[in-house]
């Protein structure tokens, strides 16, 4: 009989571990007659009582709980595909235990596509609005756009599904401490992709989380490290040819409010202090600002360091991340009163000029 199981990585998730868990049980019932079906508890070092509410739930599906000494989401997705590979695991999922609206559907449309359709990774694209996902508007996007061409919206949107072909492979791979941490999505994605494996893009609801913009300055450092290890550990690192079609009216929300306003002009003055007439690797940065253009120029010397495979230091590191920040913010300041879709428009062309430029390289 084959095998389907579903991953609900952990840290300190006591208030959300039941409702999700219960959630997955019941959408992995219309599957027990014809698999095993298994919803796997991957818990790293949580200090209150998540795995012990995990162990009292009764499920229908066999649940496991592995719990790690270390402290890390990209931790708890690493044990969780090396348990797939030992119990020959055939369709596996992975979920953000903290999104609100995770719904039966998610499930059932995850399996749809590895088993109906066989494809080997799933990749969730979801209605967010214009104030979320800085991380993936303006890094990871137009990173993997500009250099394989491939149109994935969302390349690290934490929900994920995948086979056993592509199981066997990641877990080959080698990784760095950031892809131990908040990194591991984006080496995810970036290794389906080089992999040359079938990948397919479903549309999921609203994606409704808690409040993580607090931790952005530090996910994004992770983000970035593990997509220059994971970039740079390939043979080839820029496809050739003309990108996908990107859809314009992707799943974007018109509502939305720059509630984080306060917090975010904080944040850019912070990175500002950093960089005020700083000569960077990346240019000196004078103005607090990052418009369009000098955001594409900024990248493609990011891109054309990647090819280089050049060894980033800490400095440089934490330049980009400034840079990053102040993008990021100036992006909020320009679309808070534009329409959605005119918001969406920036992130597209950013992108495509961005693959323009690096297929010339």
């Amino acid at each position: 009989m084959k095998k389907i199981a579903v991953c609900l990585p952990t840290f300190n998730e006591e208030d959300m571990i039941e409702l999700t868990a219960r959630k997955v049980d019941k959408a992995l019932i219309r599957y027990r007659e014809e698999y095993d079906t298994y919803i796997v508890n991957c818990d790293s070092n949580s200090t209150d009582k998540t795995c012990d509410l995990f162990k009292q739930i009764s499920t229908n599906s066999k649940s496991i709980c592995i719990t790690s000494s270390k402290k890390g989401k990209g931790i708890n997705i690493l044990n969780f595909l090396q348990f797939c590979k030992s119990k020959k695991i055939d369709y596996a999922i992975m979920l953000d235990v903290d999104v609100i609206s995770m719904s039966e559907k998610w499930i059932n449309t995850f399996l749809k596509e590895l088993i109906e359709n066989n494809m080997n990774y799933v990749v969730p694209s979801y209605q967010r609005n214009r104030f979320e996902g800085s991380t993936t508007n303006h890094f990871v996007f137009p990173l993997v756009y500009a250099l394989t061409g491939k149109c994935i919206r969302q390349p690290i949107g934490g929900d994920f599904a995948f086979d056993k072909k592509y199981i066997s492979y990641i877990c080959d791979k080698s990784i760095n401490a950031s892809i131990e941490q908040y990194g591991i999505d984006i080496f995810l994605t970036l290794n389906a992709i080089y992999g040359n494996f079938n990948i397919q893009t479903v549309y999921l609801e609203k994606k409704i989380h808690k409040p993580s913009f607090s931790k952005m300055y530090g996910m994004f450092r992770q983000v970035f490290e593990a997509a220059v290890f994971t970039v740079q550990s390939q043979p080839v690192i820029i496809f050739p040819g003309k990108g996908e079609k990107i859809d314009i009216a992707i799943n974007i929300l018109e509502d939305s409010a720059y509630s984080h306003k306060k917090e975010a002009i904080a944040l850019a003055d912070n990175s500002f202090e950093n960089l005020n007439g700083k000569l960077t690797m990346f240019g000196t940065i004078s103005k607090k600002q990052i418009c369009d253009k000098q955001w594409i120029c900024i990248f493609i010397r990011l891109l054309s360091l990647l090819k280089e495979k050049h060894q980033f230091t800490e400095d440089e590191i934490s330049d980009f991340v400034d840079i990053f920040i102040l993008r990021a913010v100036t992006y909020w300041d320009e679309v808070e009163y534009k329409k959605s879709i005119e918001a969406e428009r920036i992130v597209v062309q950013v992108a495509e000029k961005l693959r323009d430029d690096t297929t010339s390289f």
